[in-house]
């Protein structure tokens, strides 16, 4: 399994919208990609309550690095992709591997 963890921080006032309706529309646009996408396993997007951290972050989960690759190029992610762009103004990524039962 691979986990891809992105941090946002929104522009505020963004598309007219509030961080709230920001954060809405790219859970919905995020979340709604799983059983969409061939290879990814599950999605979450969360709000941060901490003024002091970004303003809200993705937890996915592939089966492995071809279906994170798969993912980054579909034509369904780049659509709320570009949702995500139109929002924010910084950024962080981390992507990962799980161990799998026998491995350390």
């Amino acid at each position: 399994m691979v986990k891809h963890i992105v941090f946002w921080n929104f522009t505020p006032g963004a598309r007219g919208c509030t961080d709230e309706e920001n954060y809405r529309a790219i859970k919905a646009g995020l979340e709604g990609l799983v059983g969409k996408i061939d290879g990814l396993v599950s999605a979450k997007v969360s709000l941060n309550f901490n003024p002091k951290g970004y303003t809200a972050c993705l937890e996915a989960v592939f089966r492995d690095r071809a279906a994170l690759e798969f993912y980054q190029s579909h034509p369904e992610h780049q659509k709320v992709r570009a949702l995500v762009h139109e929002v924010i103004c910084g950024r962080a990524v981390v992507d990962y591997e799980e161990p799998g039962p026998s491995q350390p």
